[in-house]
């Protein structure tokens, strides 16, 4: 796709280079002359051709075996880091300034901080209700990252207060959520943040639903309908089990573990419907995306391997210093545009990831297994129904 965009290359072309470039390999030397050479390199011109080949490319080994990257062959491994070159000169060329919706939640406080941390050059704008909670949140960060951390203070679910808080930003990374729990031991103030819940929903203006995709049309309007790049532009934090309370009677008796959990049997007030309706308006508004669906958020849940998985069958626990770092880094990953995943912190790392499917094992906080087990997942827009 590189050469196809520099040189205006056929992508048959950019193929047989492609492929010319991994004979280089010694060690792949065996596979090149193997029928099979020639059959990965009519696919890789193949998804070059398409329209969206930069973002199907990652996607391109789902639809095949999905083996591990260490089995991917020369002409796939050596087109997939192209893309990934792509993405860290785009991540170079232009430093994010990412906007943090929910920046003060247990997660998102440590989303700003994972930014700062993972992704250099970066600049976090960190949205908050006060600005006086927001510098004793941040107060010490932005001591020690001078100009790199900026408090705004917005209510995100009125349209130009989220435009004026976007502003100058190019990245966005949503943890906000309508639905959390009481500030204060005021059973009335309870009793207003549920009301307040039920009527957005009834009014389709939930800020679970609203929110992300109104992002999205703002950053439209300032980027370009046909916006540049291979890496996401908004990282939406969801929940997983939104699908399931919808499942036919069929699947939920195939994954009956999973349908059974009990977010999913108690569904409070329908917020896994309502996020779910946020997702789709996200994938929906055409601006690359990437939708974390985080299983059971868990403080006292240790640190693990991160256990990437599609489907919204997964069941597990994920503690939010191991979300923050997932969030941080996809931002940097190409493989991740598109795309909408489970996440959970896997204890036992003696559980083998031969035959699992979409399942992989990395380690915590490793970029490059992260993708790994990305790159093995279809694009949202490939996926069934009954993959969703």
């Amino acid at each position: 796709s590189w050469f196809c965009r520099m040189f205006r290359a056929p992508a048959q072309v950019c193929g047989l280079l492609v492929l010319l470039a991994a004979s280089l390999n010694p060690a792949a030397n065996a596979f090149l002359s193997s029928p099979a050479a020639l059959r990965g390199a009519q696919r890789v011109a193949s998804v070059c051709a398409a329209p969206d080949g930069q973002f199907r490319l990652a996607s391109a080994r789902a639809q095949g075996t999905k083996m591990a990257m260490a089995q991917m062959d020369p002409v796939e491994l050596s087109t997939l880091n192209l893309l990934r070159e792509q993405g860290q000169k785009e991540m170079h060329a232009n430093p994010p300034r990412v906007m943090v919706a929910g920046a003060t939640g247990r997660v998102g406080r440590l989303v700003v901080e994972e930014i700062i941390k993972r992704v250099p050059g970066s600049t976090v704008v960190a949205i908050v209700r006060n600005v006086t909670l927001g510098e004793e949140a941040f107060g010490k960060l932005m001591k020690d990252n001078q100009g790199r951390v900026v408090i705004r203070e917005a209510n995100l679910g009125r349209s130009k207060e989220l435009a004026r808080a976007m502003a100058s930003c190019d990245r966005v990374i949503w943890c906000a959520t309508g639905f959390s729990g009481p500030r204060g031991k005021s059973k009335l103030n309870l009793l207003g943040r549920v009301l307040r819940f039920k009527i957005g929903q009834l009014t389709g203006r939930a800020l679970d639903v609203r929110g992300p995709a109104k992002a999205a049309e703002i950053w439209k309007k300032r980027r370009g309908a046909k916006p540049d790049g291979v890496l996401p532009k908004i990282v939406l934090l969801s929940s997983a089990a939104v699908t399931r309370p919808s499942w036919p009677e069929a699947k939920a008796a195939r994954f009956s573990e999973a349908a059974n959990i009990p977010i999913v049997k108690l569904n409070p007030l329908g917020i896994l419907g309502t996020k779910l309706k946020g997702e789709d308006r996200l994938r929906a508004s055409g601006v690359p995306y990437t939708v974390v669906r985080a299983c059971g958020i868990n403080a006292t849940h240790p640190s693990g391997d991160l256990s990437v998985t599609s489907g919204d069958t997964a069941i597990g626990r994920i503690n939010p210093g191991d979300l923050a770092t997932v969030l941080a880094t996809v931002l940097t990953l190409p493989e991740a545009t598109g795309k909408t995943f489970e996440v959970y912190a896997k204890v036992d790392a003696e559980t083998p990831t031969a035959g699992l499917g979409d399942w992989f094992k990395t380690t915590r906080g490793t970029k490059t297994q992260l993708a790994e087990g990305l790159v093995s997942l279809k694009l949202d827009s490939e996926r069934t129904e009954d993959e969703c």
